[in-house]
């Protein structure tokens, strides 16, 4: 029932002159079924976001280094003794710098990187899989497909 619901979805996605020119590979018809399949995309996405979650993971077992730097600009109007103006501060600059580091924590951040890591590589093995069924999926209604014209002419 897949099969043959894969071949018309590729026939629609060429244009008519050129099934008149020429006749559909395997490879076409497998490039075709890539840029269609559903489930491949959802793969690829569950994968990526895999990936963006080891990357949390790993941002949260790094040492966090943060700098601030800060200028103050006053402009002082002179006073009538000039007295006040001389204890006032035209430019002011401030700096700050702080690391943090977790030093232990009872290993659960390695812990659930380890798992991350993990649920991301069996994410690419069912993206792996998943090309691998598409493939034959196409390959077999490509097979039924020409064993049909080859019936039929």
């Amino acid at each position: 029932m897949k099969v043959f619901l894969i071949i018309p979805l590729l026939l629609a996605a060429i244009p008519s002159w050129t099934l008149a020119a020429r006749p559909i590979t395997l490879a076409e018809s497998y490039e075709l079924a890539l840029k269609r399949s559903e489930e491949l995309a959802q793969a690829g996405q569950a994968a990526q976001e895999l990936e963006a979650q080891i990357g949390i993971l790993r941002a949260g077992v790094r040492p966090q280094i943060s700098i601030i730097a800060t200028e103050t600009l006053q402009d002082v109007p002179p006073a009538a003794g000039g007295v006040s103006s001389q204890f006032t501060q035209r430019n002011r600059e401030q700096a700050q710098i702080s690391a943090r580091q977790p030093i232990f924590s009872g290993l659960r951040e390695f812990l659930a990187l380890r798992a991350a890591r993990h649920r991301g590589q069996a994410a690419e093995l069912a993206l792996t899989r998943a090309r691998q069924r598409l493939y034959s999926d196409v390959a077999a209604a490509y097979v039924e497909e020409l064993a049909w014209f080859a019936d039929r002419f």
